[in-house]
This record gives structure tokens, sequence and C-alpha cells, in this order.
């Protein structure tokens, strides 16, 4: 594909992008200002192409892959079944999900070490966990269903292949609980990096990153809750691309729960997460099951050190929230 230049792109008409963000102006020539919110040209073949691969993996792919495929066939394009099928998902699952599994395998590297990401020294700073653990089987009720999940072990290959050879910090994030209070509202406290993945590979037992966190206090004592075991669980956020079956079976009142493996996921963002709400499962069904209900008996247990210290590092975060809203 001839690579065009920022100049060459920006004289592109409007109607040579598959999406256009809302909340841009239109200049004299008629063109959406500011540029940026024009995403995938498909003014030629070569850039449908490039579009029918890059849309699975962004936000905006969802909204654009109807234009994309109309181009597609307006130049005669052979669209394989596979993004064909990656089309009809990217309608039928939400545009991100999260997941939290129970912590296991944290190590803080020890010795020298030094960031193969950004090529600073990390020494004292650098975490491995698995942020994903495959062929685990978890029960999930959400807005798609009721219904068991897996992910196989080939399902981020992409979005790892994207990252690697993605400049640096490169489209991964890693932030505490998602940027989340313990109860569910954002937190512009939390919503500060925590660092950025110096490494991300999967191995026979899931996605394990290795995470090089900043040097802020907050960041700081993120990094030593999780050595420390103060944190139970590791989570992330990313876009479903595809799935087997591609949507969730309807069932009967007393069927037995239909089975979906993810077979290409997007990774968003990942880190530690306070406690996950399934515990003995290893897995949570969606951020909004990070909260406990207290009324809830199942819920109901003796707090620990660990819940302690956990829960008053949200309460934190949530009291400097609130003192910093109106700033």
């Amino acid at each position: 594909m001839a690579q065009l230049s920022s100049a060459e792109l920006n004289n592109l008409p409007d109607s040579a992008f598959a999406y256009i963000e809302p909340g841009g102006t239109k200049d004299g020539e008629g063109k959406t200002a500011p540029r940026s919110l024009r995403h995938f040209a498909i003014h030629d073949e070569a850039h449908v192409r490039n579009a029918l691969s890059r849309a699975p993996q962004s936000p905006f792919g969802k909204k654009a892959m109807p234009k994309i495929l109309a181009a597609a066939k307006r130049f005669k394009i052979q669209v394989q079944a596979d993004d064909a099928q990656r089309s009809d998902e990217l309608q039928a699952w939400p545009e991100f999900i999260t997941r939290s599994y129970s912590l296991a395998d944290v190590e803080l590297q020890s010795g020298k070490v030094t960031c193969e990401r950004c090529g600073k020294d990390a020494t004292g700073h650098m975490v491995d966990a698995y942020v994903v653990v495959f062929g685990q089987q978890a029960e999930i009720h959400d807005e798609l269903g009721h219904y068991r999940e897996d992910i196989h072990r080939n399902a981020f290959n992409l979005a790892i292949s994207r990252w690697q050879g993605s400049p640096p910090p490169g489209p991964v994030s890693v932030f505490y609980n998602h940027g989340m209070t313990l109860y569910g509202t954002p937190s512009e406290m939390g919503s500060q990096t925590l660092g950025h993945p110096a490494a991300i590979r999967a191995d026979s037992k899931g996605v394990l990153t290795s995470t090089h966190y900043g040097r802020t206090p907050f960041a700081e004592g993120v990094k030593q809750d999780l050595v420390d075991g103060n944190l139970g669980g590791h989570s992330f956020t990313g876009r479903i691309v595809r799935s087997d079956p591609p949507k969730v079976p309807r069932i009967r009142r007393g069927d037995e729960l239909p089975r979906v493996t993810r077979l290409e996921m997007g990774l968003k963002e990942y880190g530690p997460t306070p406690m996950p709400a399934y515990a003995n499962t290893g897995v949570v069904a969606s951020r909004a099951d990070l909260q406990v209900d207290e009324g809830d008996q199942p819920a109901r247990r003796a707090l620990t050190q660990a819940d302690i210290a956990r829960r008053a590092r949200m309460a934190q975060m949530t009291r400097w929230d609130l003192a910093h809203r109106d700033e």
C-alpha cells in the first residue's frame, strides 16, 4: 500500500473515510476539522484492504465496518469469511468487556533491570504477573445472556503483535481497578497510569505481562500492595473480535449453560484490582461486578488485613476525587 503523507490524507474529502467522530466542525472546503476525527481511508483498494484488517482492533471498527464492507464490494474485493464474521460479531458483542482473575505468580524482578520497552532503568519497579488465564471456564451473567466463557490460547496473538509493532509506550495502558473507585464510579486519581507494559507475551498458561511501574507515590503504593499480596486480582479490558459461537445461544430454564469461547480479543488496558467478585472461579463478569453488596449474604465475610488495606486505598481515591472535583 502506498503510504500517504499527513498532508495527502488531510486533503482527502470526508467521503473518503469510513467513520468520522462527532464533535468536529466543517472548514471552508467542507472537510471535518480537526482531521484526527476521520478514520479508515477507503478511497482506493489498498486502503480498503488495510481498513478491513485494522477495524476489528479499533474502538471505531463497529461503526466503520458497514462503509468498509461497502467499499470492498465497490472495489470487488473478495471478503474472507473471517472478515465477514468479524463484522457480524462487532455488531453482536459490546465494544469492550472487562474480566478479572484471581492473582497468582506475581514476581518483582530482582537485580538490575532495564526496561526493554523504554530503555530506562527499572530496577525495583518491574513486576511480572498474568493478566489472562487460558482454558479456565467461568460463569458469566451479563447483558448478552447467561453462559460459560473461556478464552482460547491464541486469542491475544494479534493484539500482542500489534502492541509489539507499535512505538512506545504503545496502545495498551496500565490502570488500577480500571480507573474506578470501590463503588464503581470514575476516579481521577485512579485514572493516572501506574506505568507501562515492558513485555506482553502468551504462554501455555495465559498472557504474562512485565510492567514497568512508575515512581509516583500512588504507583509505588499499588506496586508494593501487589508484591505483598494485598491485592486479590488482575484484570483486563478488551474488545471481543471473534467468538465461537458468534452469539450467545438462548436457553430455556433448567437447560445446561452454553459455552462461549473467545477466539480473538483486543487488549486496551490491564492492571491490579482490589478483589475479584468471583474469587472461587477466578474471573468476574463485568466492571459492575466489582461492587460488593454488603447486604448479600454470600458476600459477607470477615475483613482480613489485606481487605482493610485495599478498602483504605480505594476510600482514599474516592476522597481525593471528591476534594478535587471542582478544580
